[in-house]
């Protein structure tokens, strides 16, 4: 199969122009495997949306997008500390499990949860700054 059969393109468009405001690839996504899903929860005033992609039987993700200064953008999460929560909730040599899943949404923020291959759920609650570095 070619690389680009495994691939899905998400846009987000202008519901009354049919204009592209946004778009990105997920890589790894096969469309005709009733395992890869992707689900949207709006947030109430439409300004954010955030996406679980589910990759398979053992890995998810997710991709919170914004409406900011009138763009849309992904919201970039703070690397350092996903890896360390990576770190706690997984034991090396255990079998592959990484699920990092929106839950809600908090006033200013969202919130996810992780679920390494140990088994337990850890909360993860992120705030939403304009201009912020993560």
């Amino acid at each position: 199969m070619k690389p680009e059969e495994f691939r899905c393109q998400i846009s987000v468009r202008d519901r009354s122009t049919g204009k592209i405001l946004m778009a990105f690839s997920v890589d790894e996504f096969a469309a005709d495997d009733v395992r890869d899903t992707i689900t949207a929860n709006w947030r109430k005033d439409s300004a954010a949306v955030a996406l679980n992609i589910t990759l398979g039987r053992s890995i998810s993700e997710c991709e919170v997008l914004v409406l900011a200064a009138g763009q849309w953008r992904r919201l970039a999460f703070p690397s350092n500390e996903l890896a360390k929560v990576r770190q706690r909730n997984n034991e090396e040599g255990g079998k592959s499990q990484d699920y990092l899943v929106f839950e809600n949404w908090l006033p200013g923020g969202v919130k996810l949860t992780y679920q390494g291959n140990k088994g337990s759920v850890e909360d993860i609650e992120c705030r939403i700054v304009s201009g912020a570095v993560p």
